[in-house]
């Protein structure tokens, strides 16, 4: 599986806790994938609680959590992957309703990088 794979997993496991997990509270989960610009896009949200005001880039920083038993890694670490593909991942709370949204983007691969040539800056 792909860096994009495991984190699609890991981002649809987020969101499954983010809802409640199994027998939740009738919040739901969507998900949808989007390629455009020379590159690929995903995106997972909730109907939860939504982010915190202004808490929407505190998400991504090493060891900061919202979670009880949560040790704050799994965020920053899915963006260092994502950036390390020259890609971006944010959050936002959802604009119609309750709930945020995660996307991420990775640009599309080019020949010389499938041939392991650094990418340009």
């Amino acid at each position: 599986m792909g860096s994009q794979g495991v984190l699609w997993s890991a981002i649809g496991i987020r969101a499954a806790e983010w809802s409640g997990g199994e027998g939740g509270s009738g919040r739901r989960v969507t998900g949808g994938a989007g390629a455009g610009g020379g590159g690929g896009g995903r995106s997972v949200g909730d109907s939860g609680v939504g982010l915190d005001p202004g808490s929407e880039e505190r998400l991504f920083e090493a060891f900061y959590t919202t979670k009880r038993n949560g040790m704050g890694m799994g965020l920053s670490v899915s963006r260092s992957i994502i950036e390390g593909h020259r890609g971006q991942l944010h959050a936002a709370s959802n604009p119609d309703g309750p709930g945020a949204t995660f996307h991420f983007s990775i640009p599309r691969a080019t020949p010389a990088a499938l041939h392991g040539d650094p990418a340009p800056s």
